[in-house]
């Protein structure tokens, strides 16, 4: 009897905690698309990608890119967190809606056993604490698209990359090392196209 009553607790507890976490998204979702920045001849094939997760293992994605929106899954919206900039300006969780009954995140996946221009992002599940693939939380909008400031000093713009998965692949500047691009990669804003 007393395994009958504690195996009701846990689905009640597990029931509520799904609830809980399917209502996270109180705002408009969107979908992200790619917008090559100007004066990259030759990487038209980089604009107007839709971004959605490549499964890498449980509960474990990077972020890649496709040619139809139709393809795309991944129906981003933006949760809050508590900190703040410097400057003020307020940092989210860009998390995902991907059919599950729990939110997915894009996560900049800071190595820091090399130095290296640029660095993937993943979508991985879950959101907020835990994190231990890289950071998580400081992604905000404005007018060219999706932005990540939580490592202050560090993110200096989305790169595309054609590279692990043959398909395009999402990964991130990070500051002091020039604007070298590779032939097999170009240098996008990631824009909200609201669903």
């Amino acid at each position: 009897m007393q395994l009958l009553a504690t195996i009701l607790v846990s689905i009640a507890l597990l029931t509520s905690a799904s609830a809980q976490f399917t209502g996270l998204n109180t705002s408009r979702e969107y979908n992200i698309r790619t917008c090559l920045k100007p004066g990259q001849p030759g990487k038209a094939r980089f604009d107007n990608l839709w971004l959605d997760d490549y499964h890498t293992g449980a509960g474990l994605s990077d972020a890649v890119f496709f040619p139809t929106r139709t393809n795309v899954t991944a129906a981003g919206y933006l949760y809050p967190t508590n900190q703040t900039s410097a400057a003020g300006q307020k940092y989210y969780y860009q998390a995902f809606n991907l059919g599950n009954p729990f939110p997915w995140q894009l996560v900049m996946a800071f190595n820091t056993n090399f130095y290296a221009a640029w660095q993937p992002v993943r979508v991985n599940a879950g959101l907020g604490g835990g994190d231990t693939t890289g950071e998580s939380s400081g992604f905000f909008l404005n007018s060219t698209g999706l932005q990540y400031g939580g490592a202050e000093g560090g993110f200096d713009g989305w790169l595309v990359c054609n590279w692990w998965h043959e398909m395009p692949q999402l990964f991130f500047r990070i500051t002091g090392y020039g604007d070298f691009t590779p032939l097999s990669c170009a240098d996008v804003y990631l824009m909200p196209e609201y669903i």
